[in-house]
């Protein structure tokens, strides 16, 4: 089957190819069908998409891969830039000005105790 292939072997091969963890979905939520006898229809929606039932299961097996795994390496695309004040980022009449390519940003706070109010505007 199509899926099969998709599932078992094209998605590992990717993973693999790129340095990515691939995620079992298709096992667990199978083995889950089974202990609690039910059809697969019963947690989807429209037979293709899950229900909230669905979306909760679905959920719960993506968690177990969200975790800290000190054998990943950090940044094996170098798809990040860290910026720090003083160093490669500098404030300008009051104003730290950066510019990005990407879609996403954590401003993290070396002293948080010593911080003050600031706004950003992106």
């Amino acid at each position: 089957e199509w899926e099969d292939h998709h599932c078992f072997v094209w998605l590992p091969w990717l993973c693999n190819k790129y340095g990515l963890e691939c995620l079992d979905i298709r096992h667990p939520w199978i083995e889950y069908l089974k202990r609690y006898n039910l059809n697969a229809s019963e947690l989807l929606a429209d037979g293709v998409h899950p229900n909230q039932w669905g979306n909760w299961l679905m959920a719960t097996i993506i968690q177990w891969y969200l975790r800290y795994d000190p054998s990943f390496p950090v940044d094996p695309f170098n798809l990040t830039t860290s910026y720090i004040v003083g160093k490669n980022a500098f404030f300008v009449n009051g104003k730290l000005t950066l510019r990005i390519d990407g879609n996403r940003i954590d401003l993290i706070a070396l002293n948080p105790t010593k911080a003050g109010a600031s706004s950003a505007k992106i």
